[in-house]
């Protein structure tokens, strides 16, 4: 991926499988700087942003990746992986209710979404919302 990246190095896509290699062989430093040169390439696609939060999770700047995932939440708000990683983010810093609310929003977009089940359970909240308090209108 450095080969390409260096014939080609205005080619977003490459230097997004450069960052994610260089993540699995410890170098999130580089990582996050190609990622953030993938997004000055093509602002208007999330995963970057995504996977710029991830490389700096992995470098346990937690509060940095979540200003990511939520940017990229801003973009597509459908996006479940920002939105699951901002939950796990909103957990390590502290966030709990935030948390909560992100694993279940995964959930009504992804009904089955393992990692926001596990989340939850973890944090020893049902997978379901209890139901709203009947409203005085219904008596």
């Amino acid at each position: 991926y450095k080969r390409a990246v260096l014939l080609d190095p205005e080619n977003s896509q490459y230097r997004n499988h450069l960052a994610a290699a260089l993540l699995t062989t410890g170098n999130a430093d580089e990582a996050v700087y190609n990622l953030e040169q993938a997004m000055r390439l093509v602002p208007s696609e999330p995963k970057y942003f995504v996977n710029l939060g991830y490389a700096l999770h992995r470098q346990s700047a937690e509060s940095r990746a979540l200003v990511w995932y939520m940017r990229a939440l801003v973009l597509d708000p459908r996006d479940t992986r920002a939105r699951l990683f901002s939950g796990y983010a909103m957990e390590l810093l502290g966030m709990q209710q935030e948390a909560v609310m992100e694993f279940r929003r995964v959930l009504q977009q992804e009904p089955g979404n393992k990692g926001a089940e596990t989340a939850l359970k973890r944090l020893g909240v049902p997978l379901a919302p209890p139901p709203p308090p009947p409203s005085l209108v219904d008596k």
